[in-house]
């Protein structure tokens, strides 16, 4: 898959396969109600990337590792408001990704892996989560922030969830297309990326 940047750059050809959530989901156990979170845990052991300290910088409800939490040394997580978290980081910055990095440099602490995951309304009509509308910047500015944040802590990957594979002049290390099922029947739903970026 070859996709152009908004900043220019060329993403490298690289397979992307896409999953039907539904296909996650028959794991069973706890894939069922964190399919994304499956699909996150293939796609590091897949690239093998080191992701016993996470820092999450767009935390949210803490979704992303119900499947895997038990695997995770140290989870540090950060976002503009404190919601009601899924799992629960053993950290928590509230501050947006611009400055909750300056909180864990200042701590001297050296995460292994960033995660970014800008809110994009992009099939969130029907949801009755608040936090997909409590927007302080857009997603382009967002997940630049992100890698910024990654170089300054010295973080060698950043994952990326978003509508679009954008790579701000880093290597696209691997990529995943998810695709959402959803109950709505008039309703079509454009997939959305997983991506590793190395920094």
């Amino acid at each position: 898959m070859a996709q152009k940047s908004q900043d220019g750059e060329m993403a490298m050809n690289i397979e992307c396969e896409t999953i039907d959530q539904r296909e996650l989901q028959k794991l069973r156990g706890k894939a069922v109600k964190f399919p994304s979170s499956v699909l996150i845990k293939q796609l590091l052991d897949e690239t093998g990337i080191d992701y016993s300290f996470i820092f999450d910088c767009t935390y949210g409800e803490g979704r992303f590792y119900g499947y895997f939490r038990d695997k995770i040394d140290l989870l540090v997580g950060a976002d503009v408001e404190i919601w009601s978290w899924v799992v629960e980081p053993d950290l928590f910055v509230k501050k947006p990704v611009w400055s909750s990095y300056k909180v864990l440099k200042k701590l001297g602490l050296k995460p292994s892996l960033l995660i970014v995951d800008p809110p994009f309304s992009k099939w969130y009509r029907y949801e009755k989560r608040q936090l997909y509308h409590y927007v302080w910047a857009g997603a382009w500015t967002i997940v630049e922030y992100a890698v910024k944040a990654a170089e300054a802590l010295h973080v060698k990957h950043v994952l990326v969830h978003w509508d679009r594979v954008e790579t701000f002049n880093k290597r696209l290390l691997s990529v995943k297309a998810f695709k959402p099922f959803t109950r709505y029947l008039n309703e079509r739903y454009e997939p959305t990326y997983f991506y590793i970026l190395e920094v």
